[in-house]
């Protein structure tokens, strides 16, 4: 997949769909699969792929302090898993 900056799905190759939904691109990833407890149920290292992901969004808003589209996003993956470890 190629997202953008702003974790949106620009491209997906042919696999991408079946692991994250046909709807993949133009879809944000965050807000659309890293938050989405569905997930969980398509990627056997599920744990390990969320905490990953929430540890690029967290380095790039901390990057881009005054980006108003990112940060909302990491905002939405941190409510989603400040609970403890993420689903799976």
């Amino acid at each position: 997949m190629v997202l953008d900056r702003h974790w949106t799905v620009v491209v997906a190759n042919r696999c991408a769909p079946s692991l994250f939904g046909a709807a993949l691109v133009g879809n944000n990833f965050v807000r659309d699969v890293l938050t989405n407890p569905a997930s969980a149920a398509t990627v056997l290292n599920w744990a390990e792929v969320a905490r990953a992901g929430l540890d690029r969004l967290r380095r790039q808003a901390d990057r881009d302090p005054f980006d108003g589209e990112l940060h909302p996003r990491d905002a939405d993956a941190e409510r989603f898993f400040r609970g403890g470890d993420p689903p799976g």
